[in-house]
């Protein structure tokens, strides 16, 4: 991920397409695009600040920015120069160029194993993805572009995909502890982190669950003993309540809540089906429900009003079937 993300391909792509966007003043609509979108609860609110001058620097090569944003950014680029751009645009190399970059991260963000059986697709799109962004930005040419073209290699030495060093996570963990320490700091540091783990693991037993339910409320219903949340944590991420979610039998439905049989375990899922209007065009009303294991879902998704519909971009293992 940081060949990608830390000051890397997609901070210099997004930057260098954002140019040719205002040389043909189209950056602010697409600003105006991108704000129309609404993302699942768990990732806020889009911000117009994303996409500021100020990130971009004097000479407009790269954007300054978190993964998280630049993730989110990147699809919304997408569709919105394929709903604005034909074969003979301009900018359609531009967006050739920048449909084989959201295909490669969403590739590598399908994790270590997901990802392993489309290591050769991955190796075709990074070398066609260079070919072309030499020809279209000749001059923001990085080492990482060069990185990145050994990351099939490498996938096929060990038999995974390694995007991230995990330890990273514990950054702000150690900080936090190590705080107001100023003697054998380090020493002091170690023990107060994993006294706090094992603290962690003896108290919550979720840490080892691959999806369970967040401030769930007993009921009994029909003899039935049960538990009711707005909220669960999937293999993915967090879902709650509202959220717009793409599921496998490739319908879109909102979350209207979640339920577990205490005796099995079992989480299912209340979700209102949406009913297809056009191509990623679904309506937004719906008085058909239905009752589903939460397995069914595959992503929530970002969706943006379009009329008295919406607009939807689908997660990006769809377009792998």
């Amino acid at each position: 991920m940081h060949v990608f993300l830390n000051n890397g391909v997609v901070n210099s792509e997004i930057a260098h397409l954002a140019r040719a966007l205002k040389v043909h003043g189209l950056f602010e609509l697409m600003t105006d695009f991108m704000m129309t979108f609404k993302l699942p609860k768990r990732y806020g609110a889009i911000s117009a600040t994303w996409l500021s001058k100020k990130r971009f620097g004097k000479k407009c090569e790269s954007l300054s920015s978190f993964s998280s944003i630049l993730l989110t950014i990147l699809p919304i680029l997408v569709c919105f120069l394929t709903n604005i751009v034909d074969e003979d645009h301009a900018l359609y190399a531009n967006l050739l160029c920048l449909t084989m970059l959201r295909n490669i991260m969403g590739i590598i963000m399908m994790g270590p194993t997901d990802a392993m059986p489309y290591v050769e697709k991955l190796a075709e799109l990074l070398h066609r993805h260079a070919e072309l962004f030499v020809e279209l930005y000749p001059t923001a040419i990085k080492p990482k572009f060069h990185h990145a073209l050994h990351i099939p290699e490498n996938m096929r030495y060990l038999g995974k995909l390694l995007t991230c060093f995990v330890t990273e996570r514990k950054h702000r963990a150690t900080k936090r502890a190590a705080l107001f320490i100023f003697r054998h700091i380090d020493n002091t540091v170690t023990k107060d982190i994993c006294n706090r783990q094992c603290v962690a693991f003896s108290g919550d037993d979720s840490l080892f669950k691959h999806q369970y339910m967040y401030a769930p409320k007993p009921l009994t219903v029909h003899g039935l003993a049960l538990r009711h949340a707005k909220t669960v944590v999937l293999e993915y991420g967090q879902l709650q309540r509202c959220d717009i979610v793409y599921i496998n039998t490739d319908e879109v439905c909102e979350v209207v809540d979640f339920w577990q049989h205490v005796e099995n375990g079992a989480i299912v899922v209340r979700l209102r089906v949406f009913e297809q209007r056009g191509h990623n065009v679904w309506s937004r009303t719906s008085n058909i429900e239905r009752i589903a294991n939460v397995s069914c879902i595959l992503e929530a998704v970002m969706w943006a009003p379009s009329g008295d519909d919406m607009m939807i971009i689908p997660p990006f293992r769809v377009s792998l079937r």
